[in-house]
């Protein structure tokens, strides 16, 4: 048992790290403003269902200036890829824009662009 402490320690390490991987992009404001977008446009509700869920698994890449936020978003009909783009302006984020990639097709759709105001 002593020989499979150190095996087991790593392991929960690294189950930290990839937990902490797919959760931290999930607390960022552009994540829940882009899926508050996705869940009440009417388009990808007549796609997805009205049962709109993200995946648990997400894709990010969040630098100090420039987010780019992927994850897998589902309903009782169909699913696609929810593509967050977002950027940081005085210390908050902003939404770039949101799109949606359609899993049957591979079309994308625009849910969300931020106005050049």
């Amino acid at each position: 048992m002593k020989k499979m402490l150190p095996l087991i320690s790593v392991i929960l390490v690294i189950g930290l790290f990839i937990a902490a991987y797919l959760y931290i992009p999930k607390t960022y404001d552009i994540y829940e403003k882009a899926l508050e977008f996705a869940k009440s446009d009417q388009y990808l509700k007549d796609i997805l269902g009205n049962d709109i869920r993200d995946s648990i698994f997400v894709y990010s890449h969040i630098s100090r200036g420039a987010a780019r936020i992927e994850v897998t978003i589902s309903g009782n009909k169909d699913s696609g890829l929810l593509l967050i783009r977002g950027s940081k302006k005085d210390n908050n984020w902003e939404l770039t824009n949101v799109l949606f990639e359609h899993k049957a097709n591979r079309k994308r759709y625009a849910v969300f662009k931020k106005s050049k105001t």
